[in-house]
């Protein structure tokens, strides 16, 4: 959960990219073309934890449309953000929401999790157990009344990780199996309680690298990404081949100067171009 912020802004912005690419710098402009047409201009502004903590967005480039801040605990968590609207150049709205909160143990890993409701009032909530090594042994959902709505027990072993969901009465709801070769991550495989599979992930790799995620639903596949390095083990295009339920495809290429990347390009079923150029600044 920690890092949220990042991780949300640069898949949204980056696409093709993972959250690596992206160097820390105090600011990132990024301006997007569609079909060679420039339709937006971002301005992001990074913390010291290279965490991004402001987003400014222009829509077209140079009309100022929205300003979004947001608010993190010490520990780097998301407590909320603010949202600004603008007018030609003036205030429309301004809001200001708060959607989580946390408290902590003495090793800073998060033992409880608050949820707003609409009025910002804390209405669910999870709490969290460790084992010795800090890694999460257990996850209890409560529901607005306080009552308990679910378990998660996860176990780890050298060559697999086991999670089980159950229900109060410890019916069990489902189970996830995610299978290890070393670091290595090769499967995640989520079944119900009657053992039909529900969900499953498959990593190829080349060496240390993924080189295909293949994401099963049902037993069908669902999705595939197929991924391409440079000799620097970035990433420099990817395809994604949705096939539920229509075969979709978007392919992209990511162009670095040394270790900055400065071009992302999306296609989209061939015929939809979305170009994003990136600056960055100390």
């Amino acid at each position: 959960m920690k890092n949220i912020i990042p991780v949300l802004i640069v898949s949204v912005i980056i696409g093709c990219a993972s959250v690596k690419e992206i160097p820390k710098f105090s600011k990132v402009i990024q301006e997007t073309y569609i079909n060679d047409e420039l339709v937006s201009k971002d301005i992001m502004f990074m913390n010291e934890s290279g965490q991004f903590e402001r987003q400014i967005k222009y829509k077209p480039a140079d009309i100022l449309k929205k300003e979004t801040r947001f608010i993190v605990d010490s520990l780097g968590n998301t407590l909320g953000m603010t949202s600004i609207d603008y007018d030609n150049g003036n205030i429309k709205n301004e809001k200001t929401k708060y959607f989580s909160d946390f408290e902590y143990n003495d090793n800073g890993k998060i033992i409880k999790r608050y949820q707003f409701d609409k009025k910002e009032e804390k209405y669910l909530y999870e709490t969290y157990e460790y084992d010795s090594e800090g890694r999460e042994i257990l996850k209890v959902h409560y529901n607005q009344k306080g009552e308990i709505t679910k378990r998660t027990y996860t176990e780890y072993g050298d060559e697999e990780n086991i999670q089980k969901v159950y229900k109060p009465d410890s019916t069990l709801i489902q189970r996830t199996v995610t299978i290890f070769d070393g670091e290595k991550q090769i499967s995640r495989i989520t079944t119900d309680a009657n053992g039909k599979e529900q969900r499953k992930n498959l990593n190829i790799y080349d060496g240390d690298k993924i080189v295909k995620t293949q994401f099963y639903k049902d037993s069908l596949l669902y999705s595939e990404n197929v991924l391409l390095y440079n000799d620097e083990e970035k990433i420099l295009s990817y395809q994604n081949t949705t096939y539920q339920p229509q075969k979709t495809i978007q392919t992209g290429k990511n162009i670095y100067e040394g270790n900055k990347l400065i071009k992302t390009e999306i296609i989209r079923n061939d015929s939809v171009s979305i170009i994003s150029y990136y600056e960055y600044y100390d």
